[in-house]
């Protein structure tokens, strides 16, 4: 039987899940957490194993993620405690799902068409059923084929706890986001649509949300999620004004999120510095989930802080190109605005590929270092 070892406790797996609990509530925790957003599919090359392999064979794509869940606990240092797995799309299964043709480079797939150029194609795509396509029909063979698999692999820890991942192999309960999805369905000339043809940007973002809470709907039937709490990604919206996100993304959001209720996470890679009073104010953010170093830090603390849980935000360039003295630098500059604020979670929006481990480890160097009271 294929064993996994851990060099850390179970019980710490417990411990952390208590503190990321206690910041989820608002309240204020020290050490503040870290949180280390890794995506398994970025291990691919460590593990000499070619992407389209990843993604199309079971025992391969379980293979890497047990590997790569039993390198972060063993390596970096964080309150990660993830242990789910899933059948992997990259952020492009939903697109595939509603039409998009994907090829793959040496990291993940991305989009090759972009299916929606008139009405008439926005006619066939109300007419898809995004629970009965080709991407749905492969996401569930992958997972069926790794919970098949996963009998019989374990993650064991220093205290002899054994976790086998088939407990844990469910659907992903998310979003890559509504404009998002709405881009890789017509391509970057949305943005040109958006002046031009609004009316064509507003029938495409009226479809695919109805789209998208149709298929987490049934996710959350099926598997036995909470019917409650939305996840919600901006990346692409960050490049809209304002004003054109409160035409053509606001209200769909909000649609989204009132549809369902309860808690409202938004992720934002981009720049959006200028959408920040929106998320606050008008949308009602609950978490900001690892938001960019590129907006401004401090207008999300003066905006959200206390009242929302702030994750995010330390520069994960540096992380990656930087030294770890440059990351300890920006990470106590994120802990001095967010620390003296309920619910505050250190972290970055990624972690790149090949980025040295010592880097990612200063962030935790710095949240074990950092008191809100320090003068220097």
């Amino acid at each position: 039987m294929p064993t996994y070892d851990v060099t850390i406790p179970y019980t710490e797996i417990t411990a952390r899940r208590a503190r990321w609990a206690a910041a989820q509530r608002l309240e204020r925790v020290e050490p503040v957490p870290v949180f280390t957003p890794f995506h398994s599919r970025f291990f691919v090359g460590q593990l000499d194993l070619p992407p389209e392999r990843y993604f199309r064979d079971a025992r391969a794509m379980l293979g890497c993620q047990l590997w790569w869940r039993a390198w972060v606990l063993n390596n970096v240092r964080s309150d990660f405690h993830d242990l789910a797995f899933w059948a992997d799309q990259g952020d492009y299964g939903e697109s595939w799902a509603l039409g998009c043709e994907l090829a793959f480079d040496e990291h993940s797939p991305w989009i090759k068409t972009h299916p929606v150029r008139d009405e008439a194609d926005l006619v066939a795509l109300e007419r898809r059923d995004p629970l009965d396509n080709p991407a749905i029909a492969h996401e569930a063979r992958m997972r069926e084929q790794m919970a098949e698999l996963a009998e019989d692999y374990v993650l064991r820890f220093a205290d002899g706890v054994q976790i086998r991942p088939a407990e844990g192999i469910r659907p992903r309960n998310s979003t890559v986001g509504l404009f998002t999805l709405a881009r890789d369905l017509r391509g970057p000339e949305i943005y040109v649509d958006i002046k031009q043809r609004p009316h064509l940007v507003h029938r495409l973002m009226a479809i695919v949300t109805e789209k998208t809470i149709q298929r987490l709907e049934w996710i959350r039937r099926e598997f036995n999620y909470p019917m409650q709490d939305v996840f919600i990604n901006d990346d692409s919206a960050a490049s809209l004004s304002p004003r054109d996100y409160r035409e053509f993304v606001l209200p769909y959001n909000l649609h989204f999120k009132n549809h369902f209720g309860g808690t409202c996470t938004l992720h934002c890679c981009g720049p959006a510095t200028h959408l920040v009073s929106i998320w606050a104010d008008e949308l009602g953010v609950d978490i900001m989930w690892n938001f960019s170093f590129e907006t401004d830090r401090h207008r999300v603390a003066g905006y959200m802080g206390g009242k929302a849980v702030l994750m995010g935000n330390v520069n994960w360039k540096l992380i990656a190109l930087g030294t770890p003295d440059e990351v300890y630098r920006d990470a106590l500059d994120v802990l001095q605005t967010f620390a003296s604020y309920g619910g505050h979670i250190l972290s970055t929006p990624n972690i790149a590929p090949g980025a040295p481990l010592q880097n990612i480890n200063a962030m935790y160097r710095a949240a074990q270092d950092f008191a809100p009271n320090r003068t220097g």
